[in-house]
């Protein structure tokens, strides 16, 4: 690597010591993953950006930016406030028999985190082979994966806060 061929020695130590071993919480394609619920646009900041700029003008003073702000602030809350009751509200269509998994994970979790865990049900299924092998297993569906209990290839799995259990890809 150019960098640890180029780099100072201690300034190589100094980064493996003090940033290599949190590279998951600063490497781009490995923080993507990692709470932003599979998004990785700024979309809904400039959302917001976009609403702020419908109500406060450009050249407001100090007073009226204040009391504009907080009439956007108060909107976008009651905004959220409607999703959250209407999802909650509505009774969603359940195509799976009472009692299976997936019937089970529609009363725990959100529509949106449901049809991700339904996605990798359905690839469960498609497994044909499982190896054990010093830790490590050898799943074989579309294509070899290779998963350990702490570590998988799968979106889901982000170093920074995955530690137990074995995923299905």
């Amino acid at each position: 690597m150019q960098f640890t061929r180029d780099a100072p020695v201690n300034v190589v130590e100094y980064f493996n010591a003090n940033w290599h071993p949190i590279h998951e919480e600063w490497v781009l394609g490995l923080k993507a993953q990692c709470g932003s619920f599979l998004n990785k646009t700024n979309n809904r900041s400039e959302c917001i950006n976009a609403k702020l700029k419908q109500v406060i003008s450009r050249n407001s003073s100090l007073e009226e930016f204040g009391e504009n702000f907080f009439i956007a602030l108060t909107a976008l809350r009651k905004g959220v406030d409607q999703k959250a009751a209407a999802m909650i509200h509505k009774t969603p269509v359940r195509p799976w028999n009472n009692g299976s998994p997936e019937s089970n994970y529609t009363t725990l979790l959100t529509p949106y985190a449901v049809n991700y865990i339904v996605q990798q049900l359905q690839r469960s299924k498609a497994i044909t082979h499982i190896v054990s092998e010093e830790g490590k297993y050898y799943i074989q569906a579309e294509k070899m994966e290779t998963v350990t209990v702490s570590s998988c290839s799968c979106i889901f799995t982000c170093p920074c806060d995955y530690r137990a259990g074995v995923r299905l890809l």
